[in-house]
């Protein structure tokens, strides 16, 4: 739910937050895996521009 929209408008820490809580996982954590997953998606997006 939270990936697509993530890469276009971000994420605040009250969204940050909420992952955290329902995963269980740290606040940091969460902000390490959601800068992962632009930098990924970064690459990909890179890739099918400049194949």
């Amino acid at each position: 739910m939270y990936a697509p929209a993530n890469r276009y408008h971000g994420l605040d820490g009250t969204q940050m937050g909420l992952i955290a809580t329902l995963t269980g996982a740290s606040y940091d954590t969460v902000r390490a895996a959601h800068k992962a997953d632009l930098a990924a998606w970064s690459r990909e997006q890179q890739l099918r521009d400049h194949p």
